[in-house]
């Protein structure tokens, strides 16, 4: 263990940590030495702005319960600005117009720099403010800076012993389906590629105005790495412990070719919001499966559904026999606390109560005694009134439980899963939880900013955009096996051997800091 915490000052970490909601924290509550630190002031609430850099964030404003009972425990109000798209960031960093905090998932490498931010360290010595991060948080901050500083603490970081003893699963994705027509159709079984296939082709032929597969924008064609067994990791070892980008693995291309030819045979619509950013083409009713996350994958949808038809209502699929939700993540996203802020003290007094059990609990599930109360096993059984709000779709206006900026990913997952109908649910979890496991070390290697493998990592994401959507929507088998193969020319041009030796290497070093 010493090992780990020497050697992770200095190891290289990015981060590109999941979502939909989500990911978190070997359980932040055990990481945090104090929920003391409420009311940074008894006078008027100080107003701290934050760019929020998720275009997909579910609220735009501080209002409701929640931020009510933040601004009362810690004297601070925010007033938030939502991305526009993932290139905002970017151009308020080379601006030098950053507001007072920064959160982001997709920046922290770019945003852990003395000039842009300042060092948690500091401020948490400056100020006192009685949370001392552990040693893991502080050497995950660190290897996100070139000069060793951790400018920031990750939130929602966990690892497979944190899900052992508990019923909620940590956010993977998952493929939903609607119950009631797949009941209509005989209750075909779903356990392989050519039985999603055959169920997509009697769905077109009964109901002809449905879209049997909708993509969707954020979780897509992950959910079928996942189901033919390859997981979430961006780098697939090898036998001789070398490791190669996932879009090289044959099953990659499988999956590829396989969603080609659903969308040739009129499974997969052209107006996805997969492919085109956005999109709404697609209504809620109007498709059978879906590409989501579990936790909180379907209480929306099925909340749309039922204000339509009260008989409409969705599931999630269980997955194939030989599916992996292995990931890798080292946390999910992180605060920033600018050179521009107006008032530091504040803000890691705010950070410090964000992160504190006390802070936890209220950002992601309101407040005790109110809101929720812990049966005999310290879950949450949420009021009458806050499960109405999930089913009226109002959860989010009502209480609005986004503002986690220090949130742990089992708090989390616990008070989603709590107002899931089991019915609906409890098999797809058991197998989640029985195959999921994470590989810090995998995303820890990955190229920090203004490095040329970064450069490279970069090209290649891009790289993926273009290409899985060409692949998808090419009219003929041969026309997407030329497009596949034009993509790995493409990305060879680009230097993904290159890349991939960095990576190799890296992992094999970092491999062992986590063990």
């Amino acid at each position: 263990m010493k090992k780990f915490f020497a050697m992770l000052l200095i190891c290289s970490v990015l981060a590109s940590v999941t979502a939909c909601g989500g990911g978190s924290s070997p359980s932040k509550s055990n990481e945090s030495n104090s929920s003391e630190s409420s009311a940074v002031s008894k006078n008027e609430p100080v107003t701290l702005d934050i760019f929020i850099d998720h275009s997909w964030y579910a609220v735009e404003k501080f209002t409701g319960i929640i931020p009510e009972e933040i601004t009362k425990r810690t004297g601070v109000t925010l007033n938030p600005t939502i991305a526009i798209d993932d290139k905002q960031l970017g151009i308020m960093i080379a601006s030098g117009e950053l507001p007072d905090l920064v959160y982001t998932q997709n920046s922290i490498d770019r945003m852990s720099n003395s000039k842009l931010s300042y060092s948690y360290e500091e401020l948490l010595q400056k100020y006192n403010t009685g949370w001392t991060p552990s040693d893991k948080q502080l050497g995950i901050g660190r290897g996100f800076s070139s000069d060793g500083i951790a400018y920031t603490i990750l939130n929602h970081y966990s690892e497979k012993k944190d899900w052992e003893n508990v019923s909620s699963v940590p956010m993977v994705s998952s493929l939903t389906y609607r119950k009631d027509l797949w009941e209509d159709i005989g209750s075909p079984k779903m356990e392989s590629f050519d039985d999603l296939f055959n169920i997509m082709g009697q769905v077109k032929s009964k109901y002809p105005d449905m879209v049997p597969l909708n993509l969707t924008e954020n979780w897509n064609t992950l959910v079928f790495r996942n189901l033919i067994g390859m997981g979430a990791v961006d780098y697939i070892e090898q036998p001789d412990s070398s490791y190669i980008h996932y879009t090289k693995d044959p099953r990659y291309k499988e999956v590829l070719m396989w969603l080609n030819k659903a969308y040739r045979s009129g499974f997969i619509s052209a107006d996805d919001a997969f492919f085109i950013k956005g999109s709404t083409a697609i209504a809620r009713d109007k498709y059978f499966f879906g590409c989501i996350c579990t936790q909180n994958g379907i209480p929306t949808p099925n909340a749309e559904l039922a204000a339509i038809n009260p008989k409409y209502v969705f599931a999630e699929m269980v997955p194939f026999k030989d599916s992996s939700f292995i990931t890798s993540d080292v946390g999910w996203s992180a605060t920033f606390i600018t050179k521009n802020n107006k008032n530091p003290e504040a803000s890691i007094k705010l950070m410090s109560w964000m992160f504190s059990p006390e802070g936890q609990a209220i950002t992601q599930m309101g407040r005790e005694g109110i809101e929720y109360t812990l049966n005999s096993e310290g879950l949450p059984v949420f009021s009458e009134e806050w499960n109405q709000s999930i089913k009226d779709d109002t959860q989010k206006t009502k209480y609005n439980p986004w503002f986690y900026l220090g949130g742990s990913e089992i708090v989390e997952a616990n008070s989603r899963c709590a107002t899931l109908d089991p019915a609906l649910v409890a098999d797809t979890y058991k197998v989640v939880r029985e195959k999921f496991d994470n590989y810090p070390w995998v995303i820890a290697s990955n190229p920090l900013a203004e490095t040329d493998e970064k450069v490279i990592f970069e090209k290649i994401k891009e790289l993926v955009k273009t290409y899985e959507a060409k692949v998808i929507l090419s009219n003929s088998e041969s026309s997407a096996e030329e497009a596949y193969n034009e993509y790995l020319k493409n990305a060879s041009r680009s230097g993904m051997e290159t890349l991939e030796k960095y990576m190799s290497k890296k992992i094999n070093e970092n491999k062992e800091l986590y063990k």
